[in-house]
């Protein structure tokens, strides 16, 4: 199935730069089938306009097709050319680096077969077909040709990996997450990402239809590429693949994404309220992302000047989306005296909603506080004043489910006002924090939870002789470790990612070796105090997986060719 992409600007056009996608028109039809490739390697293009020209240069593993005719709109130069397959060969070689299998080739030429055409006719920026795609001649030679290059090779990634329709909301950001880390998540990448009161996986299927949003780029799915980035960095780029894989054998983007989060002992609804609680705290190590502005709904709450309750707004949000709801403080005035104070903020959850609402104060050294849920209502209560100040509060209200939409999130409130304490806005505030220790929806343990930082099962050497445990942790607190019935220790947990390395004891690896298969059961159980949180799990094997992995991948080959139509089978992407 055809691959559209949305139109790249070639110029700085009212701020959109590389790799932002203009708003425009699209074609009233969708562009012709994909061109077909006859074993002597002859393009076959007399009923497939538009026609890629009769000139090719060939890389180790791609062909570009072009036009060095000057009179025609497809034209560039044998250069050209020849830059548009280094760019693709340094995609193919940076993506292999971090563990990605090699794109989908052309069953005839054992290459991807890259057509250079004007698309500017259907407002795309590329075509994408199965081993093969079109790339606008109007690209090349701007700024926005490597990072659209990139996206056209990592969508041929996802096609070896089996995708199949109704899958690209994911695709299609996976993509642009993957083209945005080869080249160092370039400022251009976050001029528009979101909107994040768009659901996750929105798609529209419809060429020239805008169901997702009025912006091309948005409306296929490629500015929602920040979450990605957040699972990358929460599980390690390999999770991208796991997930994608994961996806193709459950036939089902979301239902893969739910099976890759399960196996690393965490779920859907809780690492999206994560990545909604990142998006306004920061610490990305895609750095650029900190740079990021986040989008705000409704009006903004002025939490006032003296001590009163906070008027209550409702906010809609759809499933795995967000509203963001910013808290000012004082009432707008700098021309009174101002006092220290604390403000409770109270989020009624909708029912059938699982939820972690998230407070920050974006300025000094504050951090993000998730509230503690207690049934349908979450809570925080965070020190504050009466000041007026050119920093903001932000409330994130997440909506985890993947199929309650319209749910009605109701923000409320109280300030109260300390008028013996004076303060100053000269001042940096108080670090953002709250009364009573956070605690994960759900959940009434103050022990931090915990997911595990890679695969569901690793593999030890024959003759190993200690073990690493990484996890990221939701607080502070201590992990102890148990592989089968051995004591590994503990280790200290902080908020974020921790690693430690075990020495494995006398008889592990021979307690390993006699699981078989199956392998041992590592157990990490969070504690903190006399409290003691979710214990997570992973397998521990011996050997080298390599072998099984190359096999499995095969064999998923094989019955992938084995069934697959004799024609060409096309797909496409929007502009």
């Amino acid at each position: 199935m055809a691959r559209l992409r949305a139109l790249v600007l070639a110029v700085v056009v009212a701020g959109a730069v590389s790799g932002v996608c203009a708003t425009r028109s699209h074609a009233a039809t969708p562009p012709p089938a994909c061109a077909p490739i006859q074993a002597q390697k002859d393009v076959v293009l007399s009923s497939i306009p538009p026609s890629p020209g009769p000139s090719s240069v060939s890389s180790a593993h791609f062909d570009v097709w072009y036009s060095g005719d000057p009179t025609s709109a497809d034209y560039i130069t044998e250069t050209q050319a020849g830059d548009l397959a280094a760019i693709a060969e340094q995609a193919f070689n940076q993506y292999a680096a971090l563990g990605f299998p090699a794109p989908e080739v052309d069953p005839w030429t054992g290459k991807v077969e890259i057509y250079v055409a004007s698309l500017s006719a259907y407002g795309l920026s590329s075509y994408g077909c199965d081993g093969s795609f079109y790339f606008d001649s109007g690209t090349i030679g701007t700024a926005n040709e490597t990072i659209s290059v990139d996206w056209d090779i990592f969508a041929q990634v996802e096609t070896w990996i089996g995708y199949g329709a109704g899958d690209e909301w994911m695709t299609q950001a996976t993509a642009q997450w993957a083209a945005a880390k080869i080249n160092g998540f370039p400022v251009s990448t976050i001029t528009d990402i979101g909107p994040f009161e768009m659901s996750l996986d929105c798609w529209d299927p419809t060429f020239g239809s805008s169901k997702c949003s009025k912006n091309g780029y948005e409306n296929l799915g490629l500015s929602r590429w920040p979450f990605y980035e957040y699972l990358a960095e929460r599980f390690g780029t390999g999770f991208i693949l796991e997930m994608l894989q994961d996806g193709a054998s459950a036939g089902d983007a979301l239902t893969g994404l739910q099976n890759a989060l399960a196996a690393h002992g965490t779920s859907l609804s809780a690492e999206f309220s994560g990545y909604a609680a990142k998006l306004i705290g920061g610490s990305w190590t895609a750095t650029t992302l900190n740079a990021a502005t986040i989008p705000i709904s409704g009006s903004v709450v002025q939490t006032g000047a003296t001590t009163a309750d906070i008027p209550q707004q409702t906010f809609s949000v759809n499933h795995l989306a967000t509203r963001y709801v910013e808290f000012d403080r004082g009432d707008g005035s700098s021309a009174h005296a101002c006092y220290a104070a604390t403000l409770k903020i109270v989020v009624q959850i909708p029912s059938g909603v699982t939820s972690q609402p998230t407070f920050y104060w974006n300025s000094g050294a504050s951090s993000p506080v998730p509230l503690t849920v207690a049934g349908s209502t979450a809570t925080a209560t965070v020190p504050w004043d009466t000041c007026s100040w050119s920093s903001h509060g932000l409330l994130a209200l997440p909506n985890g489910t993947t199929n309650v939409n319209a749910a009605n999130f109701v923000v409320s409130g109280t300030l109260t006002v300390d008028f013996s304490t004076p303060a100053s806005s000269s001042n940096p505030p108080a670090p953002t924090s709250q009364y009573g220790t956070p605690v994960a929806a759900g959940s009434f343990s103050a022990a931090p939870p915990v997911s595990i930082l890679g695969p569901a099962k690793v593999f030890l050497a024959q003759d190993a002789t200690s073990i690493r445990v990484a996890v990221y942790s939701g607080g502070d607190g201590t992990l102890k470790v148990t592989l089968g019935s051995y004591s590994l220790g503990s280790m200290d947990l902080a908020a974020g990612t921790n690693a430690h390395t075990f020495t494995l004891p006398s008889g592990a690896l021979n307690a390993i070796s006699s699981a078989g298969a199956a392998g041992l059961t590592l157990t990490l159980t969070p504690t903190s105090g006399n409290a003691t949180g979710t214990a997570v799990t992973q397998k521990v094997g011996i050997g080298d997986p390599t072998s099984l992995t190359a096999k499995k991948t095969a064999k998923a080959k094989a019955a992938k060719r084995k069934s697959a139509p004799k024609s060409k089978k096309t797909s496409s992407k929007r502009k």
